[in-house]
């Protein structure tokens, strides 16, 4: 582990169970973020529950997916399953999907995903308890679901809870996410960060997902299918959307969709 003590000043714990100190003209951090999982479905991690770490690792597909949650990891696995055939329940507590995007379209894919999958709005899991090799989950508006697996899809923690960061005079947004420039600059001159430890706006774009950003309107555009989701947007109108790090991977499954 490693911690601030100040301002580009850490402890850090040897192997040999002691520590050091060490000063940089530049810190770096990047410690990234973990699934949050609610306390209801604690108990089901260490069996039929699953994150998106672990979800790609079943040895058999479900024949029924009960997803918690509405962001974009949530439908990325939905459509995913249900493209393989199985049968996809996802569990919002918000009143839509997909929230952060541009409101026309979480609305387009909003009805789209109703039409596709067993979506549930305002609803929360109240108690949870495996049975014969799946799940029953107790909601809390008084109904019982049983699925085979479930995916806990509802956000990411940073980890900077032991870094001590405070000391170090290095902003947090009300989460705990590092507050960043553009070019992850933090506010405590000399310590920089990159990667999901930085707050949701700020997080910059891998070589790859940029790629995909270019490319993909053209190739939606060449197959027709970009004036269908966007209709009167014009050229302005879907740049924007695209220039938002999650509409792309959306654009794909809105394609992709029936």
């Amino acid at each position: 582990w490693a911690r601030f003590t100040g301002e580009r000043e850490l402890e850090v714990a040897l192997r040999d169970g002691g520590t050091a100190r060490l000063t940089a003209d530049q810190v770096v951090i990047a410690t990234g973020a973990s699934p949050f999982v609610p306390p209801a479905l604690k108990p089901l991690m260490d069996s039929v529950a699953h994150t998106n770490r672990t979800i790609m690792r079943l040895e058999d597909q479900p024949e029924h997916l009960t997803i918690i949650g509405g962001g974009v990891v949530a439908v990325e696995f939905a459509h995913i399953f249900g493209s393989l055939g199985s049968r996809v329940t996802l569990l919002v507590r918000g009143d839509q999907l997909l929230k952060d995007l541009p409101e026309e379209l979480a609305e387009r894919f909003g009805a789209i995903a109703a039409r596709t999958w067993d979506v549930r709005f305002g609803t929360e899991v109240a108690v949870a308890h495996e049975q014969d090799g799946g799940a029953v989950l107790e909601l809390d508006d008084g109904s019982t679901l049983r699925t085979d697996v479930v995916l806990v899809a509802t956000g990411r923690r940073p980890n900077t809870a032991a870094l001590g960061l405070e000391d170090a005079g290095v902003e947090t947004d009300g989460r705990g996410f590092v507050v960043t420039d553009a070019h992850g600059r933090t506010s405590s001159p000399g310590v920089w960060a990159l990667g999901d430890v930085r707050d949701g706006a700020a997080r910059g774009y891998t070589m790859g997902y940029a790629l995909l950003v270019v490319l993909l309107p053209v190739v939606l555009i060449a197959a027709g299918q970009l004036p269908a989701l966007l209709p009167g947007a014009g050229s302005d109108g879907w740049l924007a959307a695209v220039s938002n790090p999650v509409p792309a991977l959306l654009l794909a499954c809105l394609a992709a969709l029936p």
